[in-house]
């Protein structure tokens, strides 16, 4: 599916009830290619399976500037080099009772193997992210690009990704802002023997802040870092300001 907006019109894409599977595109987009420019844009019960890019971004969806509302779904088996479920620039999601599953970020990029989001806002919610994987960064979710308001995951279970480099179950870098409420992130691995960072989470470079609040972190595994690690092993980039990293927890295992 190619859907290009910002008519103006009040135009917009809901699918219900689909399946979207075996799809493949050359660059961006292997099951729906969606730049909305202000339409809607909806999924709800829809099954995104099997479907690859070959260069570029977004194996299941690539979405930009949008307010995607994607509920009830299944993504599963999709890959590109970034985000193998989903890619998204400037988007503020609302994605509940989801399962994100056996998506892969490819190299040579490999970053995001369910998700890769930049300048992206909202919610997470009820939603499964498992057995993902990422060549580079993000086995489950890489967030990146400054925003003003939090990335949140709330009763989400991030299990069982992967990532070479780092964060194995989540990656969040330079100007993103993470909140993890109420979420369970177990058993999570970045690979690499010697710059493996961040088992379940990595909260990498400046200006990067990540919350975690009545939360368990378990079973998670790298060699720098194996729960979380605040900064990169390849050093933070400079800011003349001198803000780095940040990781907030509390009320969590």
């Amino acid at each position: 599916i190619l859907y290009t907006g910002g008519s103006g019109n009040g135009g917009g894409l809901i699918l219900q009830g689909c399946k979207l599977a075996g799809n493949n595109s050359v660059v961006d987009g292997g099951g729906l290619y969606g730049a909305f420019y202000g339409d809607t844009f909806e999924a709800h019960n829809c099954d995104i399976r099997s479907n690859n890019v070959n260069i570029g971004y977004g194996g299941g969806f690539y979405l930009d500037f949008a307010t995607p509302i994607i509920g009830d779904c299944n993504f599963e088996d999709n890959q590109a080099q970034e985000g193998g479920a989903i890619a998204g620039v400037d988007l503020v999601v609302n994605i509940y009772n989801s399962n994100i599953t056996g998506n892969a970020a490819v190299a040579p990029s490999g970053i995001g193997g369910g998700l890769a989001l930049w300048n992206t806002t909202g919610n997470i919610t009820n939603c499964t992210l498992k057995s993902n994987s990422a060549a580079e960064n993000g086995g489950a979710v890489f967030s990146e690009g400054w925003v003003r308001e939090p990335l949140n995951f709330s009763n989400c279970l991030i299990t069982d990704n992967t990532a070479n480099l780092e964060g194995g179950g989540l990656s969040n870098n330079t100007g993103a802002w993470m909140q993890l409420n109420n979420c369970t992130v177990a058993y999570n691995s970045a690979t690499n023997p010697l710059y493996g960072t961040g088992g379940g989470v990595s909260d990498a470079e400046y200006y990067a802040w990540v919350e975690i609040e009545n939360s368990i972190l378990w079973g998670n595994s790298a060699p720098h870092g194996r729960q979380i690690a605040v900064g990169s092993i390849f050093g933070s980039s400079p800011d003349p300001g001198g803000a780095f990293a940040d990781v907030d927890v509390s009320y969590s295992d």
